[in-house]
């Protein structure tokens, strides 16, 4: 420690750099994030969210007011790539 600012020449900075909890708590995200079961439920949220969307939507009073034309949204099944 002792090469480190104020007594060393180097100089750490950043945020969270070497902070023992970010550390940690990264490392807990990227193991949740090599899950494959992961991708799977976040892919039914997605869905539950979209078909919730599309279900429940309905223009805000001020938007229908000021563009009469507006259509709702447009979901599509197809996926970007």
């Amino acid at each position: 420690m002792n090469n480190v600012a104020p007594l060393g020449p180097v100089y750490q900075a950043g945020t969270l750099a070497g902070n023992p909890l970010a550390m940690r708590a990264g490392i807990a995200a990227l193991e949740q994030l090599t899950k494959s079961e992961l991708y799977e439920e976040m892919t039914q949220l997605a869905r539950r969210l979209v078909f919730g969307l599309r279900a429940n939507w309905q223009m805000p009073e001020f938007l229908r007011r000021s563009m009469p034309s507006a259509r709702s949204p447009q979901f599509s099944s197809q996926r970007n790539r």
